[in-house]
């Protein structure tokens, strides 16, 4: 029996990301010395994680949006 991820949660992790990614946007704006680098650098690898784990999310769910006999895809 196959192992299916979740995909009722990946609107919260959309979001999740966006903010993330409006946080660092905003602290690369700041001039390069008051930047902080040990949290630029916990914040980016936990971007990278949140938009590999959106991506897996929304193969996921392509794939489970189709049909058994014809395999016609149905939108999300």
């Amino acid at each position: 029996m196959s192992q299916h991820t979740i995909t009722a949660f990946l609107g919260v992790f959309e979001q999740k990301l966006e903010r993330h990614r409006a946080k660092l946007k905003a602290e690369l704006k700041k001039p390069k010395e008051e930047r902080r680098k040990k949290v630029l650098k916990e914040s980016i690898a936990e971007a990278k994680k949140l938009r590999d784990m959106v991506r897996e999310m929304r193969s996921e769910e392509a794939e489970l949006v189709q049909c058994p006999n014809c395999q016609h895809e149905f939108k999300p």
